[in-house]
């Protein structure tokens, strides 16, 4: 099909993003837990990690909306 090649690319995307979005959530859970008492990093590290993880969710959720709406 047409699409087979732009599907590459975002299956490498996505998979590349999703390799990258755990050492972001390992980097956030080691701020977290060296911490200590300092809100302030306790919260960028929260901060942190929930993006990763809403960002995970919108690329892996993001084919099935797309062939939801097309079809």
């Amino acid at each position: 099909s047409i699409l087979e090649p732009v599907m590459k690319v975002y299956n490498f995307i996505k998979y590349a993003a999703t390799i990258l979005g755990v050492m972001m959530l390992v980097f956030a859970g080691i701020t977290f837990i060296t911490a200590g008492g300092d809100t302030g990093s306790k919260e960028k590290a929260k901060n942190m990690a929930m993006g990763v993880v809403i960002g995970l969710i919108i690329i892996w959720i993001a084919p099935v909306v797309v062939e939801f709406v097309f079809s």
